[in-house]
């Protein structure tokens, strides 16, 4: 389901205003002409299935209620069971543009920054890596194999004489702050390896690792790092390109982007500075590469994210359907009333009471995203924004309720 915004009644961006045109292009597409009459394809299309109506109003609603904050761009897709377990149905959802007043919709292989779900990813490899390769344990302590691998490169901190082990970097129980203190000393795109490891030198544990879930981005850099020596020294994008080949997972256009922004299907990211409603370009590069790209570099699309979507719901026949099996397991105590598997967050679900959906999402300078799944019910959701700050977290919370009310 792809159109662009040249295609309908939206000519002209310069009389009105952003909120007013996101909430023109929405009522488009969701199936209302500007002048409030249905339209008429679109509606049959509601009309014969509930879900795909809900889903379009809580969308609408989130672009109301986000105001100014409401993402310049979004693509959703939602995923339910079908007539069989191995042909689920698939609704896509588009709203906006891919860049501002370029009068363009997203669609399924518009490319967006996924900025931390990539922590799924490298917690899916650790899984692989434990269950399946039989390359280390959960409760492992990390330390070792740094020594054994890179010898004389890092000395990670412990605190009276209790480790950091694997399962506390992918549970964000390490202790470890949320960035490094040095971030800014290796400028924009240029934090290495060498800056990280020089961080970890200094770092102070506040208590023992496993105690308190405080999230982390540096610990997930050291995670995905030390897999990689692990992996004979390959690059994160090595390393889950072989990863994804091994799970048979149809995932063309996910993958680390450092230096070639030329293809026309990236979207353009956006921000908005304190006291401003007026949205701004972001750089087309984040500013933790190349040390944390196993905690948020991945790109990828809308068509990507579903299939991503299928196999952590097993509905793809794939050998590797024990690792989102074994990564949403609760492992720690998070947030509020949440719990934390290998990188998954699992929050309670109202529809379902006393289950847990699973959730990650991701923010970058410009873009938002966000992938929720019920695994008993086989349904879940994906949101994928171009915009810091649009909160499409709390768009899914509603949808996978949605999912799970009918």
């Amino acid at each position: 389901m792809a159109r662009h915004l040249a295609n309908t009644r939206i000519v002209n961006l310069s009389p009105v205003s952003r909120r007013e045109f996101l909430r023109r292009s929405g009522a488009l597409i969701a199936g209302v002409s500007l002048n409030g009459l249905p339209n008429p394809a679109r509606f049959a299309q509601d009309k014969a299935d509930p879900i795909v109506k809900q889903v379009n109003r809580a969308i609408d609603q989130y672009m109301q209620d986000m105001q100014d904050q409401a993402p310049i761009g979004l693509a959703v897709a939602i995923v339910r069971p079908g007539t069989t377990p191995d042909q689920p149905v698939v609704n896509t959802f588009f709203r906006g543009e891919v860049q501002l007043g370029g009068k363009q919709l997203p669609d399924e292989k518009t490319i967006f920054e996924l900025g931390s779900i990539s922590k799924i990813f490298t917690a899916s490899l650790l899984a692989d890596m434990v269950f399946n390769q039989k390359l280390l344990k959960l409760e492992d302590d990390v330390q070792p194999y740094y020594d054994k691998l890179a010898p004389n490169s890092v000395a990670l901190p412990t605190y009276h004489g209790k480790t950091i082990k694997f399962w506390h970097l992918a549970t964000h129980t390490a202790g470890f702050p949320d960035d490094p203190p040095n971030l800014k000393a290796g400028g924009p795109c240029l934090y290495t390896t060498q800056l990280m490891y020089k961080a970890l030198d200094a770092l102070e544990l506040p208590e023992a690792p496993g105690e308190t879930a405080s999230y982390s981005n540096l610990g997930f850099a050291i995670l995905a790092d030390v897999l990689m020596l692990i992996s004979n020294g390959k690059s994160v994008e090595d390393v889950i390109q072989a990863f994804f080949n091994r799970a048979k997972l149809n995932l063309l256009d996910t993958h680390i982007m450092t230096a070639d922004f030329s293809d026309s299907r990236f979207a353009q990211g956006y921000f908005t500075e304190k006291g401003s409603i007026k949205p701004k370009q972001a750089n087309q590069c984040m500013p933790t590469w190349p040390a944390f790209d196993g905690a948020g570099a991945l790109h990828s699309t809308l068509t990507d994210m579903i299939e991503w979507l299928k196999f952590n719901l097993q509905l793809l026949k794939s050998p590797l359907n024990n690792v989102p099996t074994e990564a949403i397991k609760p492992l720690h105590d998070f947030i509020k009333d949440e719990k934390i598997g290998l990188g998954w967050q699992l929050k309670p679900l109202k529809a379902k009471p006393g289950s847990y959906s699973v959730n990650k999402d991701g923010e970058t300078l410009g873009f938002n995203t966000q992938i929720v799944f019920f695994p008993p019910t086989r349904t879940g959701a994906v949101a994928l924004t171009n915009t810091a700050g649009s909160n499409p977290a709390m768009l899914n919370a509603n949808l996978i309720e949605i999912l799970n009310s009918n």
